[in-house]
């Protein structure tokens, strides 16, 4: 069975979006008063990131007045900020119970489970809010990330060509090509990488991506061109190093290979993919058992890393250890890693 390279895409440049910075609310006389006093005194304690402090004064807050809106938003950002997402989310829901116009509710919603990586989730809310009322740029752009990483890549470049007809900014680009290249259009990514870096030249984000494209285009060489640029540029970048490790891989400079990764474990010991990626050119190199323990390690760091289950799975494969090979693929599958069912169903079922 072969292994698979593991290469690393920088992020996806983001808009601006997400909940609005807070005001101070100016204290009235009114019998609101308290209800406010509490919000402004919530709002400095989540400034200090007295996460947990804010969201008592807020929760009285909203106890006193249940409308005061400033107090949801900002009890909402407070609970994400405390990795309590579903408090936030319930507090939103409460809050749309209480408005007629729920889009921007729907969209902060749709950020909480965006920023967990629940993105199946994040459609919904956006598809609900695009339904429902005419959408403005940051709920389309949200939603074509959102498709991107549901794998709805069509209607991810149907929203992103949207935001672009209305905006000409290189981070739009950058992300419209991260489309296509999941599309497998590589020629229109290239040229939208290009233009990106064209009005962005100083982003290593965008250079170090067209590397990527490259290295989906088997140009192994030219794609080590960018990271070289990228490098150049920030010598502290870990990504690009591990890239370039990658791209001398595919070429069969296993050594060069492993001393990219080896600099990498130096200084970044805990970045788990880098020892994946050694482990696969210590099994090109028929070393098996070394092999082993660089997946090992990639699982002590991360014990749910589906793709070193696979290519720990392989290794025992080679080295006649069946049960073993098995048992990895099953992790491997039970953790959503596609390719390990098909060695599962060809290699384990009697």
């Amino acid at each position: 069975m072969k292994s698979k390279l593991i290469p690393i895409l920088l992020f996806l440049a983001c808009m601006t979006h997400g909940f609005a910075q807070q005001k101070m609310i100016v204290i009235s006389p009114k019998e609101t008063q308290r209800a406010e006093k509490l919000y402004n005194s919530g709002l400095e304690k989540y400034k200090a990131k007295s996460y947990i402090a804010a969201i008592a004064d807020l929760q009285k807050s909203i106890e006193i007045n249940m409308n005061l809106k400033a107090s949801y938003l900002l009890l909402a950002k407070a609970q994400q900020a405390n990795k309590q997402s579903d408090e936030a989310i319930k507090t939103l829901l409460k809050y749309a119970d209480k408005t007629d116009r729920k889009d921007s509710i729907y969209y902060l919603i749709a950020k909480v489970y965006f920023d967990e990586g629940q993105y199946t989730q994040s459609v919904d809310y956006l598809d609900s809010s695009v339904a429902e009322y005419t959408p403005d740029n940051q709920t389309i752009y949200l939603r074509s990330l959102a498709y991107y990483y549901t794998q709805q890549y069509d209607k991810a470049l149907v929203d992103m060509n949207k935001v672009m007809s209305q905006k000409n900014q290189a981070f739009l680009y950058n992300d419209r090509a991260t489309i296509k290249q999941a599309q497998k259009d590589y020629q229109g990514a290239m040229a939208d990488f290009d233009k990106a870096i064209d009005l962005d030249s100083n982003n290593i984000e965008y250079i170090n991506n067209r590397g990527l494209l490259k290295m989906d285009m088997e140009e192994y060489e030219a794609a080590i061109e960018d990271f070289n640029q990228v490098i150049r540029m920030n010598d502290k970048c870990y990504y690009a190093y591990n890239n370039r490790g990658l791209a001398q891989a595919h070429l069969l400079n296993y050594e060069e290979a492993l001393k990219e990764f080896n600099n990498i474990i130096g200084s970044n010991p805990e970045f788990y993919q880098v020892y994946s990626n050694k482990g696969y050119v210590l099994y090109k190199q028929k070393k098996y058992e070394d092999a082993i323990q660089c997946f090992n390690l990639a699982l002590q760091y991360n014990p749910q890393y589906g793709e070193a289950y696979l290519h720990r799975g392989n290794t025992k494969e080679l080295m006649k250890n069946a049960d073993g090979a098995c048992e990895d693929w099953q992790k491997a599958a039970d953790l959503g890693v596609e390719k390990a069912l098909e060695y599962i169903n060809n290699q384990c079922k009697k």
